[in-house]
């Protein structure tokens, strides 16, 4: 399950969808790393009540674009999944255009893989707050939805801190 939520966020995070995974073609060198992680904790406190609101709010409909009625069989759990990674893709230029016009100071050099000099996350990230909220809201919908397809029915969650490999039945999914 931790494999399962790892993946299905990354799936969800627009640098994972491209071959260019860390604006090394368009010298933003270090973008991806930038963007999810330096971005991610300067944000907090306060993001994830923001992505829990949108996952509440907005799930339902994300579902429905991306065909999760049917996803009623590995197949289509990989068809979902691959709709997000598109969706995930078409974010990279939003990405890649608030980085150049908010936050990047100095381009990366395409042959060095050098990373690109940017400002400070503490005053840059906020730049990136809506999309970032809405790419961890997608990936919590997406997680929530596998996981929730991945557990055997005899799993139950009823006043337990942990779950333990005991409390799933053999052939019970």
């Amino acid at each position: 399950l931790g494999m399962l939520s790892h993946y299905s966020g990354d799936s969800a995070m627009p640098y994972h969808a491209v071959s260019d995974f860390n604006g090394w073609a368009t010298e933003q060198g270090g973008i991806h790393f930038y963007f999810e992680n330096d971005c991610l904790h300067a944000l907090e406190p306060g993001l994830g009540v923001a992505v829990l609101k949108t996952a509440i709010s907005k799930g339902p409909e994300w579902l429905k674009e991306w065909n999760a009625a049917g996803a009623t069989t590995p197949n289509g759990m990989i068809a979902l999944t691959m709709n997000v990674f598109f969706d995930s893709a078409s974010h990279v230029k939003d990405v890649a255009r608030i980085d150049r016009e908010k936050v990047m100071i100095k381009p990366s050099v395409k042959a060095t893989q050098k990373f690109a000099e940017r400002k400070p996350p503490a005053r840059a990230c906020e730049a990136f707050r809506p999309l970032l909220v809405e790419r961890i809201a997608k990936a919590s919908v997406l997680t929530s939805f596998l996981w929730r397809r991945s557990l055997p029915k005899s799993v139950e969650f009823d006043e337990k801190a942990t779950l333990q490999f005991s409390d799933i039945e053999k052939g019970a999914a």
